[in-house]
């Protein structure tokens, strides 16, 4: 990873998901109004332990829903859906919903950085020790002035991350794509570049 590269920590700046209401204890929050079919993925980490705090109005990728108060513990939650359509067929879909309470209140890891064909340690320069979910965006090909030559597309799509434990590789995240997962021990994983350098945002939840 580039030492030149933006190391300003964004928590949860992102795809934010504010506000969100608890009642008392653990139980999820009861929330009013439309949060499905987003299509993103959000963390939210209210401070504001008041039961009797009056309903609020948060945004949720342009979606203004209701709650009541705030939560007591931060918690990440995805809501989105993945189709695939075959030749000549409807699309079959799968619904990407859930939600996961998160046991502490440590700040997420958020950089976006530049990765090339040398394999460097994901955690590298993170203060997170264990981590609950690891999210990565691929900004390859993103932001062309012009419509692209075929030379140029075949050099973008070229540019894949790959992450690899030891000599074995496990997960490609193409130009333009994005992943997230929740692995055993993200220190062991390395990352790197199939082609030139790739500039992604590497997002990390704590546990």
């Amino acid at each position: 990873m580039n030492d030149n590269d933006d190391n300003t920590n964004h928590p949860t700046q992102r795809n934010k998901l504010s506000d969100l209401g608890a009642p008392a204890g653990d139980r999820p929050p009861r929330v009013e109004g439309d949060v499905e079919g987003t299509g993103r993925l959000v963390a939210d980490s209210g401070t504001n332990t008041d039961p009797t705090a009056p309903p609020v109005l948060f945004r949720m990728d342009h979606k203004t829903v209701r709650s009541q108060g705030w939560p007591r513990r931060p918690r990440v939650a995805c809501a989105g859906i993945l189709y695939f359509q075959a030749a000549g067929s409807t699309p079959v879909s799968v619904d990407l919903r859930w939600n996961r309470w998160l046991r502490g209140d440590e700040q997420p890891y958020v950089r976006r950085l530049k990765v090339s064909h040398e394999p460097k340690p994901l955690s590298d320069k993170c203060w997170v020790e264990v981590a609950s979910l690891v999210i990565i965006e691929n900004h390859e090909g993103e932001g062309f002035q012009v419509i692209p030559t075929p030379e140029e597309l075949d050099d973008v799509e070229a540019r894949a991350v790959v992450l690899s434990v030891g000599s074995g590789d496990f997960l490609k995240v193409r130009p333009g794509e994005s992943v997230f997962f929740e692995p055993t021990d993200f220190k062991v994983i390395l990352v790197r570049s199939l082609h030139g350098t790739a500039t992604i945002t590497l997002t990390i939840y704590p546990e």
